[in-house]
């Protein structure tokens, strides 16, 4: 399963601060490193990230959406220095095909986005997802 692999890259990575992207790129699998956005110039970058502040959640992603992730965009949500969420635990089912990924404190849409992108890019689909409250 082509999620899974990513996964297990991930959960394999000890998180550190300052991964770059030649790092990245050459970890992750190749099928996924094709589906990376091209890295835009500084001047481009400015400039999208000031209308992506202005946007209400939603909205940005809808943004990161239409733009697609570069892959130090992408990561950045499964490294240390992300202070919005964790990735808790991954779960796989074989016999039914069955991934299970839960996230802790994911309360903003983009690491959301960031995790249904990569699980739309391996072939798979989000089946279910709820918010558990303590």
């Amino acid at each position: 399963m082509k999620l899974a692999e990513v996964f297990d890259v991930l959960r394999r990575v000890e998180p550190q601060e300052g991964r770059g992207r030649e790092f990245w790129l050459s970890s992750l699998p190749d099928w996924l490193v094709e589906e990376f956005a091209p890295e835009l110039s500084e001047v481009e970058k400015r400039a999208w990230l000031g209308r992506w502040r202005k946007a209400s959640l939603r909205e940005r992603a809808r943004l990161v959406d239409e733009r697609g992730w570069e892959v130090l965009q992408w990561t950045y949500w499964f490294g240390d220095e992300n202070e919005e969420w964790v990735l808790s635990s991954v779960e796989a089912d074989p016999a039914n095909d069955v991934l299970r990924i839960f996230l802790g404190g994911a309360g903003e849409e983009s690491p959301i986005a960031a995790v249904k992108w990569i699980v739309e890019r391996s072939g798979c689909h989000v089946i279910a997802s709820r918010e558990i409250s303590e």
